[in-house]
């Protein structure tokens, strides 16, 4: 589940990771509701899910709140599915970075990625990204980033501030299952320390019985929307990528697309099952998929559990009379009634590869699409 940005600026201030103030509006917004600011300098956020605010034109300072609220009203206008809009003070700050935390399955590690510095332009200059990699913990990530935070120049007093903030980072992306937080781009602010400008949230879905403060949140909402009436959970990657992956949760689904790309594959797109055991649904969720004109494989990897793999099973075996012929399904089934599930598939007209290993599952997929596994 991806949060919008205010709401992760909500769970982030609860855990002590300073951002900027700010509320939410709405499309019930009437003058007056900025009242709470100083007239001066405000940024106006729309929040959506995905990466083309800055294109839209929906990131915007304003240097009045008459103007921040003739703009909002300008927003909700053009922008029919708009639904909020966060306004938060503007910060003045001296230096920043681009700092990412991530959960890679495959390495079983944490990896903290740093650049300097941070702002929109990061994703053009990738080869300044310096990653850290851990096993053991967040700690160990302090000595190994504060040495990289030196070499890029950064003032001492802002290093020790930083193995604080840290600190803090780390255990909030622990305590909330995240599998990435990305900050871009953090600031250091005189007086203020570390100051979250922007925030993306994404944690496993599989975790939300843990977590009854998400429920109060509009992402919430936004993600149950999203996915009612759908078979599953959907994630587009690469619209020209050729392998696509099913899976029963969002850890083993980035999992699996990770090992894709480390093979050299190519990853389309990733369907998050969740807990759906609908066999019905699991089908259209597939023939939707393999309707992508440049997919070659579809790599289903399911750890049964909730989700029973013989109903997966089921649904795969229906699909298969209906996907197209250059589609190659790749399958790994474990856990509840993979057994049940491996004996429905040897009696289908149309068959799948079955591999039992998760690595040679992956491996499978990218040489049936086409690429030497060997090279990476």
């Amino acid at each position: 589940m991806k949060f919008i940005e205010h709401d992760a600026k909500v769970l982030m201030a609860d855990a002590g990771i300073a951002v900027p103030d700010g509320i939410i509006v709405d499309r019930s917004f009437r003058p007056g509701a900025l009242s709470a600011f100083q007239d001066g300098p405000v940024w106006l956020k729309a929040q959506v899910l995905h990466h083309q605010r800055l294109k839209r034109g929906l990131v915007k300072q304003e240097e009045h709140i008459g103007e921040a609220e003739q703009e909002i009203r300008s927003w909700f206008k053009r922008e029919p599915d708009l639904e909020n809009i966060r306004v938060e003070s503007h910060i003045v700050y001296d230096l920043s970075l681009y700092c990412c935390l991530r959960m890679d399955r495959t390495q079983k590690a944490v990896v903290l990625l740093l650049a300097s510095p941070g702002g929109p332009d990061v994703e053009l200059c990738r080869d300044g990204i310096v990653r850290f990699e851990t096993g053991s913990g967040i700690g160990t990530l302090q000595d190994k980033s504060a040495q990289e935070l030196h070499r890029m120049g950064i003032p001492a007093e802002a290093v020790l501030s930083w193995n604080r903030f840290l600190q803090s980072y780390g255990r909030f992306f622990m305590q909330q299952d995240a599998m990435i937080c990305e900050i871009n781009p953090l600031v250091l602010s005189a007086g203020s320390g570390w100051i979250a400008l922007d925030a993306k949230l994404t944690v496993d879905d599989a975790a939300r019985f843990r977590h009854p403060e998400w429920e109060r949140l509009n992402s919430a909402f936004m993600h149950d929307r999203r996915t009612s009436g759908h078979a599953a959970a959907f994630a587009d990657v690469d619209k020209n990528g050729d392998i696509a992956c099913l899976a029963n949760g969002a850890g083993l689904g980035m999992a699996t697309m990770d090992l894709i790309h480390r093979l050299g594959g190519k990853p389309a797109c990733f369907v998050d099952l969740g807990g759906l055991s609908d066999e019905a649904e699991i089908e259209k969720s597939i023939c939707s998929v393999c309707s992508r004109p440049h997919l070659r494989v579809l790599l289903v990897h399911v750890l049964g559990g909730i989700v029973r793999c013989d109903r997966v099973a089921q649904g795969v075996r229906s699909a298969l009379k209906h996907i197209p012929a250059r589609v190659t399904v790749v399958m790994r089934l474990s856990g509840n009634r993979a057994d049940e599930g491996k004996r429905l598939l040897e009696g289908a007209e149309r068959r799948p590869v079955i591999v039992q290993d998760f690595e040679n599952a992956v491996r499978t997929a990218v040489r049936l699409s086409g690429k030497d596994t060997h090279a990476h």
